[in-house]
């Protein structure tokens, strides 16, 4: 069952596994939405959404898996530009994140990023969670960023980080 979990959150997470290409990012909340409950590979899950002005969140508490949440955020234009993801397992989450960043740069303990998007493994303190963000710096701050030659971006990040 928890292979099932598995491929379900790499799909609601990546829409065809863990890559680059966050499914959820630059998307509508009606495209999320949908995508939230066309997944599920027609099982009934007991799931539910919760939505706000600013955020819809996916909320899976089925008794065949781990219990799961993703949450979008929406900028003023009303596209997600981050999402936060919680599982009830640290073993789950840390395999979730192995997946996503296997092939992005590390940055320190907790931050990594690639061309387009930002992770940050926010379990130290919000047990089982991580936040993936759209990269807010253009080509020249990301290549002076992964190259180690600018600091004051990494500094910068960390208002971008926040919820």
């Amino acid at each position: 069952m928890n292979k099932l979990l598995l491929i379900l959150l790499c799909i609601l997470i990546t829409g065809t596994g863990f890559s680059q290409n966050l499914n959820l990012l630059n998307k509508s909340k009606k495209s999320i939405k949908k995508l939230f409950f066309t997944n599920s590979y027609g099982r009934k899950l007991n799931a539910t959404t919760e939505q706000t002005d600013s955020s819809v969140a996916f909320i899976l508490r089925d008794s065949s898996f781990h219990h799961v949440d993703v949450t979008a955020y929406f900028d003023a234009r009303s596209k997600s530009y981050k999402q936060k993801i919680w599982t009830d397992c640290d073993s789950c989450c840390k395999k979730y994140i192995h997946d996503i960043v296997s092939k992005w740069k590390q940055l320190n303990d907790t931050l990594y990023m690639s061309k387009d998007f930002i992770l940050t493994d926010t379990r130290q303190n919000d047990p089982f969670s991580f936040i993936i963000i759209r990269n807010p710096f253009n080509k020249e701050a990301y290549k002076a960023i992964i190259a180690g030659k600018n600091n004051r971006y990494l500094y910068l990040l960390q208002f971008f980080l926040k919820e």
